[in-house]
């Protein structure tokens, strides 16, 4: 049995195919959970940051567990290798999915941004950028 930590904000479905005649067959499909940094009201599990009306939990990483053939696969596919190698997941002998600060621990190795990420008030500054043109002419017509 191994468990899969994942620092990604959505779950990964990795399947493995065969070829029947010219049809692409599914094998195989494993689902690593995702959910990391995504703010839970309901969870329990995380970071608890008080938002307003209701506290929100927010979780560094999720834990899955794999069972041997799984993880055989996994090691074979080419988009688990992926992020295996862009440090996105990382491969446990423990299941630590209970403990959140043994999570934190971990995933200070990890890569830990994600294009899925929910948006913070940091990251919106980061990441919104307003471009405006004042210099219209005033005689400009627009038509459909």
């Amino acid at each position: 049995m191994k468990y899969i930590l994942s620092t990604m904000a959505n779950s990964i479905n990795y399947r493995t195919y065969k070829t029947s005649g010219q049809i692409p067959v599914v094998v195989d499909a494993i689902i690593i959970h995702g959910g990391a940094r995504t703010p839970s009201a309901t969870s329990g599990f995380g970071d608890r940051v008080d938002g307003g009306s209701q506290p929100l939990w927010t979780a560094q990483g999720v834990v899955t567990k794999v069972t041997d053939e799984q993880y055989a696969s996994l090691m074979l596919h080419t988009l688990f290798k992926k992020h295996l190698d862009a440090n996105r997941v990382k491969i446990l002998d423990d299941n630590i999915a209970g403990n959140h600060s043994a999570i934190i621990k971990e995933t200070r190795s990890m890569e830990c941004t994600d294009k899925s990420d929910q948006l913070t008030p940091s990251t919106v500054k980061q990441s919104i950028a307003v471009k405006t043109n004042h210099h219209m002419q005033s005689d400009t017509q627009f038509s459909l």
